[in-house]
């Protein structure tokens, strides 16, 4: 089915229409409740989008009727007076797949309201090849700041091409290895990944790129497929997803892209125990602050999950903060934020240390995010003993999600900055008792849970408790 939106308002409000036209999406108006139920019961649109002053029918009766007849139908409200509605106040039971938003307070209304209807997943799913021929290689000459790198071990694609795929010869000169809609051949990246271990996408198709690999990760989360692939989407999503916050910063659509991916990272978490596996293989990680952020989400959720903590919102709060921990960053100037902490004079490094109110500061002027998520950030540099910043705060006065985001960060930056990989990262902090003391240390031991198997530490767990009983007896 070709993408068609819905547009429920009494106007064009927005431009939506001319917007969704420039993006090769169709659409079609209602101006009343009722015409919304009877061309949604066609069956003949990809998503919705309703504003809360809709002739005839309530608001409330429209998306219950949604909910009732078609759940999985993506569906923006939109209002121009209430930030942060909470659907269940209008009447409505459930709210799957309903983004509610405040339409006054965006600068680009028409271009948030297409990232929250989720017409890229549908397109995914319904993709087909424009022909089983593969285009020919082509020479293309453009700015290295256009595009955008992924390590074609983690590189991800299905039966049709979804964006250009490129390789880069020097500077400047790319050869244009893959063509949207064009049938994937794994040829081709074969014949250049004896020469290079980077492919590059331009940074246009970034979000598409963004969207597929979490359509993917969230398609095969629960799936019985190596926990390899999934950890690969994972950290396709993550990184660029970061990558994007620091070129373009914090917007509404952007925050929505983030919550799907941490949806997909609940999921994929509490579905898949042998994950441990994968991550006891994980080696030299690219040293940059993507891959970090990648860690960072993952290993704290992961923590989360061993700490009782399983529910989707504290696991999709911590990898959220996990991914903005460090967009303070973007405040401080270039030629601080470019060197490592240790390289920094003292006068520098107290630059440095503002990061983590300053990135506090940019999210909390979002009004669609979690009140946790700005004081995660602005902790994520205290350690349990006191010696982190900026306030030096001891581990009775740090939130429980702030000491997990804080292990898991300092490990990421710890395996990172010295090549190790997680085991053996994890052993030279154990056998360092003051690196052992930065830490809460019932979210270490359940840290050290995420790289032993399950049922051996289950069973050591039990030998040793019927050991103190028999010291006990």
């Amino acid at each position: 089915m070709a993408k068609k939106v819905l547009i429920a308002a009494p106007s064009d409000i927005v431009n939506l229409a001319t917007f969704l036209k420039e993006k090769s999406v169709g659409s079609q108006y209602a101006y009343s409740g009722k015409e919304v139920q009877l061309e949604i019961s066609k069956g003949n649109f990809s998503a919705l989008t309703v504003h809360e002053n809709i002739a005839k029918h309530p608001l409330p009766m429209i998306l219950n009727y949604i909910q009732s007849n078609c759940p999985e139908l993506p569906t923006v409200v939109l209002s121009k007076d209430v930030d942060n509605k909470d659907i269940c106040s209008l009447g409505v039971e459930t709210y799957k797949n309903i983004r509610y938003i405040n339409s006054a307070s965006l600068s680009d209304p028409p271009e948030v309201i297409y990232g929250l209807l989720d017409l890229e997943s549908a397109l995914f799913s319904n993709a087909k090849a424009t022909s089983d021929i593969v285009s020919d290689e082509e020479d293309i000459s453009k700015d290295d700041v256009d595009f955008s790198k992924i390590a074609i071990k983690d590189f991800i694609s299905g039966k049709v091409v979804q964006f250009d795929v490129f390789v880069m010869l020097s500077s400047g000169k790319y050869v244009k290895i893959l063509h949207t809609g064009d049938s994937f051949t794994s040829d081709r990246i074969a014949k250049y990944a004896k020469k290079t271990d980077s492919l590059y996408i331009l940074k246009s198709d970034r979000e598409k790129y963004i969207e597929f690999s979490n359509y993917m990760l969230d398609k095969f989360a629960d799936k019985q497929v190596h926990p390899s692939l999934k950890i690969s989407l994972s950290k396709n999503s993550i990184e660029k997803f970061t990558e994007s916050l620091f070129d373009e910063g914090i917007n509404p659509k952007s925050i929505q892209k983030g919550k799907k991916i941490c949806g997909s990272i609940h999921k994929l978490i509490s579905a898949d125990k042998s994950l441990y596996k994968s991550f006891n293989k994980l080696q030299n990680m690219d040293p940059n602050a993507y891959s970090i952020s990648y860690l960072t989400a993952f290993f704290s959720s992961m923590i989360a999950f061993n700490c009782e903590l399983k529910s989707a919102s504290s696991i999709e709060t911590m990898a959220m903060a996990a991914m903005l921990l460090d967009i303070g960053m973007t405040e401080i100037p270039d030629e601080i934020s470019g060197k490592k902490a240790a390289e920094m004079t003292p006068e520098e490094h107290k630059v440095y240390e503002t990061h983590p109110a300053l990135g506090s500061q940019l999210v909390e002027k979002t009004n669609i995010i979690s009140n946790t998520i700005p004081q995660i950030i602005m902790q994520h540099h205290e350690a349990s003993d006191g010696s982190g910043f900026p306030r030096g705060l001891k581990d009775i006065r740090l939130q429980m999600l702030s000491k997990i985001v804080y292990m898991a960060n300092f490990f990421a930056f710890f395996i990172v900055d010295r090549n190790l990989g997680p085991f053996d990262g994890l052993k030279k902090i154990i056998s360092d008792p003051d690196l052992r003391d930065k830490f809460n240390q019932p979210i270490l031991k359940n840290f050290i849970k995420i790289f032993i198997d399950p049922e051996k530490l289950a069973s050591l767990e039990t030998s040793h408790s019927q050991s103190n009983n028999v010291k006990s007896a």
